[in-house]
């Protein structure tokens, strides 16, 4: 896992200007989630992006998160919660069938407070991340946003979304039952 002297550096530095505009993240899931949490720690405003109309509860993609994505959340006030609610381990196994292969255990590498490894579902790590965004008031969650174009000029970015049964309104907000606006931002991430 190497040293995290660095990532934890990197994590906690915060911009030294003032930053203009608003970000756009695309793809609501763990990296996009974590990304507009992020960015609204360092007080820039985040409009964030998914093609799906909602949440998807059913199913997991990742079950498994490691020390340094539990630090990383622990910033933005949810890794403590996601590494209390999964199953920690600290050695690893691979079966075949009934035979373990082989098994190794994980050595405690830096000084975070989290363990090696957690297992919990996406579905829950996503609901515990949702629950930070809704109390952030510089990210603003547009769902059913399919971005099917990006185009950038002196004035920043414009994101280009499929049709949906929104439009941005006056202040940018949400209309219902039209097509939607492009979207400005001064910078674009895309998850």
């Amino acid at each position: 896992m190497g040293d995290m002297t660095s990532h934890t550096s990197a994590v906690e530095t915060r911009p030294t200007a003032p930053v203009s505009g608003r970000v756009a993240v695309v793809g609501n899931g763990p990296v996009g989630q974590t990304a507009a949490l992020l960015l609204a720690r360092w007080g820039v405003p985040v409009v964030l992006l998914d093609r799906r109309r909602q949440r998807d509860a059913i199913g997991s993609k990742a079950i498994c998160q490691q020390r340094d994505v539990l630090d990383t959340w622990e910033t933005v006030g949810a890794g403590r919660r996601i590494a209390d609610e999964g199953v920690t381990w600290t050695t690893a196994r691979t079966f075949h069938r009934d035979r373990e292969l082989f098994a190794y255990t994980l050595a405690d590498h830096g000084r975070s407070s989290f363990p090696p490894f957690v297992n919990v579902s996406q579905a829950r790590t996503e609901e515990i991340l949702d629950e930070r965004i809704a109390a952030q008031p510089l990210i603003e969650t547009r769902w059913g946003r399919e971005v099917t174009g990006v185009t950038q000029d002196a004035d920043g970015v414009t994101l280009h979304c499929a049709r949906t049964t929104e439009r941005e309104g006056p202040g940018g907000r949400p209309e219902p039952g039209r097509r939607p606006a492009t979207i400005r931002s001064s910078t674009c991430a895309s998850q």
